[in-house]
């Protein structure tokens, strides 16, 4: 609804990547995960901040400037070695890894570009947070325990991107973000490690 609601306001096609369908879609979904969110923190009479661990601490940027280089450089890279050594991916497959961001950045110039930097190198990490390691994650470990909370979340946050060849990294990228909110007992240091991971993308997109 929301990519339908963007196509019909900036008049481009539905079938095909446009950044008004791209942001209409985030909006959509993001207004999904908010309102869930909001619904149920209101029908417990909590709070926002005790129920989802929403707390930030000045040391929480340095975790997340190790934890966003970490994973983006060394832990994403390993995990396509091991797919490779397996045969589960080939080098073709490596090769189009980049290709759902760069198809996105080749209809986003100039303020276009940084539209999509604001909503994906800051608004994605903050509500996707929110939602998988504040919300979905406790409710999760609270049913299977800490390691399946946590991999369940992390495969269903990989599984909403609806990118197959991306959800390997996704998934494991999601046990980081969900262990980081686990052992710390907020959300800062994962909000922190999203933004430095997708700020990366966001660089190296710019950059080519």
């Amino acid at each position: 609804m929301g990519a339908s609601i963007g196509a019909a306001v900036s008049g481009a096609d539905l079938g095909e990547t446009s950044l008004a369908t791209s942001i209409g879609s985030l909006i959509g979904m993001w207004l999904v995960y908010v309102v869930v969110i909001a619904t149920t923190v209101r029908n417990r009479g909590g709070s926002l901040k005790a129920d989802t661990g929403l707390r930030v601490r000045p040391i929480d940027a340095l975790l997340g400037v190790v934890g966003g280089l970490v994973s983006s450089i060394v832990v994403v890279r390993l995990v396509y070695v091991v797919l490779q050594l397996v045969s589960i991916v080939d080098r073709s497959d490596l090769d189009r890894l980049d290709d759902p961001a760069k198809e996105l950045s080749d209809v986003a110039n100039g303020w276009g570009f940084l539209v999509l930097a604001v909503f994906v190198g800051i608004g994605a990490p903050v509500v996707e947070e929110l939602f998988f390691r504040g919300f979905l994650q406790p409710a999760a470990i609270a049913k299977l325990g800490v390691p399946g909370g946590i991999l369940f979340t992390s495969v269903v946050f990989g599984a909403v991107h609806f990118q197959l060849l991306q959800f390997p990294a996704l998934a494991v990228f999601g046990v980081i973000l969900g262990w980081l909110a686990h052992r710390y007992r907020r959300l800062g240091p994962a909000i922190f490690t999203h933004v430095v991971f997708n700020g990366l993308t966001l660089i190296a997109l710019a950059a080519s």
